[in-house]
């Protein structure tokens, strides 16, 4: 301290321990941190920042989630832990079984506070959904996948199941689980490139998935369809006064 404090050269280390108290210094733990050399850092930043606030306006017409995930072992982990002198050391009790481990993915929505997860062994995405342009988004990941590595993109499509609302996009040849829905009124669809099937028609639809307006595409109920999910039981009507 002294090399770097001429004037405190002379000091013990207690008297230099209550000068730094007195500066409200104090001997800390450190954490661990990353800087990112990510250029563009501050610039998603802002972007992210920006996603909050219209997720918080009060005519929003997006959500913004936040992610996250952990791995979870089923037996405990040896750490230290406290214990009497000369005794038996502390036990980690584990199970006969083996120690699987099991994944939790969770995403937190931003505005409401809202939190949908799901824990399992093991985490794979089984179905994608895309509106309009997203399904650009969702075509150029696959075909890039493809360019990269072939094998693994087949072996993907194989399994992977798509749903295209309002728009009729070209997927690799190897996904052949994609089902297009448009809505009868919905013009856009007439740049199609997907040809090799016809679409779901949603009679008395357009383009948009608002079901606040009319025209909208049903998402929501058009996927438990597809899916075969059951509806959602109706209360009975309460009894007419006599």
């Amino acid at each position: 301290m002294g090399q770097v404090v001429p004037w405190l050269q002379t000091h013990s280390r207690s008297a230099i321990s209550r000068v730094l108290h007195r500066l409200d210094v104090v001997l800390r733990r450190a954490r661990d941190h990353v800087h990112s050399p990510d250029p563009a850092y501050p610039a998603k930043q802002a972007d992210i920042a920006a996603c909050v606030a219209a997720a918080w306006h009060p005519a929003a017409r997006s959500v913004t989630l936040f992610l996250d995930e952990v791995t979870i072992h089923r037996q405990p982990t040896i750490a230290p832990a406290y214990a009497a002198c000369g005794g038996d050391a502390p036990h980690a009790e584990r199970s006969l079984g083996g120690d699987v481990l099991t994944r939790v993915l969770a995403a937190l929505d931003a505005a409401t506070g809202r939190v949908s997860w799901v824990r399992q062994t093991r985490i794979t995405v089984a179905t994608l959904v895309g509106h309009s342009k997203g399904n650009l988004v969702i075509a150029d990941a696959l075909h890039a996948l493809q360019r990269e590595d072939r094998a693994r993109s087949e072996a993907l499509c194989e399994r992977l199941r798509i749903v295209c609302f309002s728009a009729r996009v070209k997927m690799p040849r190897a996904c052949t689980h994609v089902t297009e829905v448009i809505g009868r009124w919905d013009m856009v669809v007439d740049f199609a490139a997907r040809r090799e099937a016809p679409p779901a028609v949603v009679p008395d639809a357009w383009h948009h998935t608002n079901t606040d307006l009319f025209g909208a595409i049903a998402v929501t109920k058009i996927l438990k369809d597809l899916w075969g999910e059951p509806a959602a039981p109706v209360a009975p009507a309460p009894p007419s006064a006599p």
